[in-house]
């Protein structure tokens, strides 16, 4: 076996010169706050760092928002959902709980599920509520949910450093359900 001496001496740099691997994100013009989070996951994930600090908005998303608490159940089937229904969001909501205690040691990852949970609320409040306030059918009620909240923002996660599946996206809307953030029926 030869010794081979590499050394870069002479070497005229026009771009990078990178003596072992050179990562490189690209990145639109205008970096989307996902964008970031991602990011800093990565790193912090990258680092094995020890993280404790607990976010104030998602301890918000965690807890029930009034005392008037029906529970997930109560609420589905005040909005005259199925039994199966019911069980399906039952376990959806249970899927996306676990996930998120898995991760609550990381502040990053807690910052995207608060900044999902957010979403979600949003746009439910903004594009599902009216058409459940002007009694629209279950049928246009669901397709909604489904193309103007859980994809919209399944397809803004980017990277999705947290492989948040599309099941965990509706998780997190009967999460909301269930901690009285979001209601089902005319009465919001």
């Amino acid at each position: 076996m030869t010794d081979t001496k590499i050394t870069q001496i002479g070497n005229r740099a026009g771009n990078d010169i990178v003596g072992r691997d050179k990562i490189v994100h690209q990145y639109s013009k205008k970096r989307s706050q996902i964008s970031f989070l991602n990011e800093k996951y990565l790193a912090e994930k990258e680092n094995d760092s020890e993280m404790y600090e607990i976010i104030k908005v998602l301890l918000h998303y965690a807890k029930r928002e009034n005392e008037d608490f029906l529970g997930l159940d109560g609420k589905l089937q005040a909005a005259n959902k199925q039994e199966d229904y019911i069980e399906y969001a039952k376990e959806q909501k249970e899927l996306f709980a676990k996930r998120l205690i898995k991760r609550d040691l990381s502040p990053s990852a807690q910052k995207i599920f608060a900044y999902i949970l957010g979403k979600v609320k949003t746009r439910f409040v903004h594009d599902v509520i009216p058409k459940i306030k002007s009694g629209c059918s279950e049928d246009v009620v669901e397709k909604s949910i489904l193309e103007n909240v859980i994809e919209p923002i399944f397809e803004e996660l980017e990277e999705n450093v947290l492989d948040v599946s599309m099941d965990e996206m509706v998780g997190m809307l009967f999460f909301l359900t269930g901690n009285c953030h979001i209601s089902w029926t005319k009465q919001c």
